[in-house]
């Protein structure tokens, strides 16, 4: 049966845990099907990944925190990133601050539900339940599994220097070179850019993973594109990620341009107000799923 998200009322119990609760407990569901509810659910909270909810942050289910070492939930910048000016060029800066700057989460009594935002990266203690989202086009997603914690950063631009510094940190810090996973940007759109750029800029071939020890079965790949449909655009194989105590889940979708009210600078973290501007998702397709030990 379906889990689905009630209309949240004050003196309910708390619905969003119990919908977690029937997808992580019922041994009926493969572990894609997990993930495929999993995004469903995350899609409400986040109004489809671009903010937290209204509704969830209005909502008596939640506590609203910022990250905090005594609650288990640790905030990063990425070596320079464009939050990170202030910064280490070399490694991770530790940061806290309002929710404003990134560092917030919704909390429920069971879980914690947070978004890592381009140039952040959250260390998180399973204890906590964490199910932690991004989405990306040319950015990628470096993420770290131990018996205690989750690290999940969010590298702008599959930036080659934030990538160093993130797996730096990592494997300093007890996450191991077969506990280490990517979600990488990659494809003609990014080897463009490496060209442009650099290749001592841009992450944008999964060998360049592998050269530094991320191992072949632990790399998911996407590429983005845009093509022309009549007076729209459309951005394809835009990527979104769900990690959680049990899962990686990754999904592609494809996004609209009705009309060129969408404008280029513009970042796939406003998701909502692109919709509402001129965005319509069009297809949710190339998903994939790797199971995390425990």
């Amino acid at each position: 049966m379906k889990p689905k998200l009630e209309k949240i009322e004050p003196s309910q119990p708390c619905l969003v845990d119990e919908d977690f609760d029937f997808i992580e407990n019922d041994k009926s569901l493969s572990l894609f099907e997990r993930g495929q509810y999993t995004k469903e659910l995350t899609d409400d909270l986040f109004d489809d990944g671009s903010h937290y909810s209204r509704e969830a942050y209005k909502s008596s289910q939640f506590g609203r925190k910022v990250a905090d070492k005594k609650d288990g939930v640790r905030c990063w910048l990425t070596p320079g990133s464009f939050a990170n000016l202030q910064g280490s060029y070399d490694g991770v800066t530790e940061f806290y601050g309002e929710d404003k700057f990134g560092t917030g989460y919704l909390d429920t009594p069971k879980r914690m539900f947070a978004l890592v935002r381009q140039g952040r990266m959250l260390e998180v203690k399973r204890s906590n339940h964490p199910y932690m989202l991004l989405h990306m086009t040319l950015c990628s997603a470096v993420i770290g599994v131990n018996k205690e914690n989750i690290c999940v950063a969010h590298v702008g631009m599959s930036n080659r220097n934030e990538t160093e510094g993130v797996l730096k940190y990592m494997n300093e810090n007890g996450y191991y070179d077969k506990n280490i996973f990517v979600v990488a940007s990659t494809g003609e759109y990014q080897e463009a850019r490496a060209e442009e750029l650099g290749d001592n800029m841009i992450m944008a071939r999964a060998d360049d993973y592998l050269d530094m020890n991320v191992p072949a079965e632990n790399i998911l790949e996407f590429a983005i594109d845009r093509v022309e449909d009549g007076a729209d655009s459309i951005y394809q194989n835009m990527t979104g990620v769900i990690v959680s105590n049990e899962m990686i889940y990754k999904y592609s979708y494809d996004l609209r341009e009705i009309g060129g009210l969408f404008g280029h600078g513009s970042q796939v973290e406003s998701r909502m107000i692109e919709t509402e501007v001129g965005m319509e998702e069009v297809d949710c397709w190339d998903e994939a799923v790797i199971e995390l030990g425990k």
